[in-house]
């Protein structure tokens, strides 16, 4: 997408899993650098939030518990200024506690 904006092409569709606003800022901040007008479109269809249904139609094999987590985690309201003041959360790694060593007594 980067490189499509680079060039100037139009329009530019990022058709992704964006489920949080802060996954969809690298686009963003590119095409506002850019002069792109950005517009959000979510499909129209009466099983877009539906897991079950979800699962049937995915291509990639996605789990219908897999789905369902994404859904928890979805951003319904989205907008460029959302987008630019979101920060992606800490990563996973940096949330765990250092590993516990057992020591063994006797």
């Amino acid at each position: 997408a980067k490189q499509a904006m680079e060039q100037g092409k139009s329009p530019v569709i990022i058709d992704n899993t964006n489920t949080q606003a802060w996954e969809m800022k690298p686009y963003v901040e590119v095409a506002l650098e850019k002069g792109y007008r950005v517009e959000f479109h979510e499909p129209d269809t009466w099983w877009k939030f539906d897991p079950e249904e979800l699962e049937k139609r995915n291509k990639h094999g996605v789990t219908r518990e897999k789905i369902a987590q994404m859904l928890e985690r979805y951003e319904y309201q989205i907008s460029i200024p959302i987008v630019m003041n979101s920060v992606a959360p800490p990563h996973k790694n940096a949330q765990r506690p250092p590993p516990q060593r057992r020591y063994r007594w006797g």
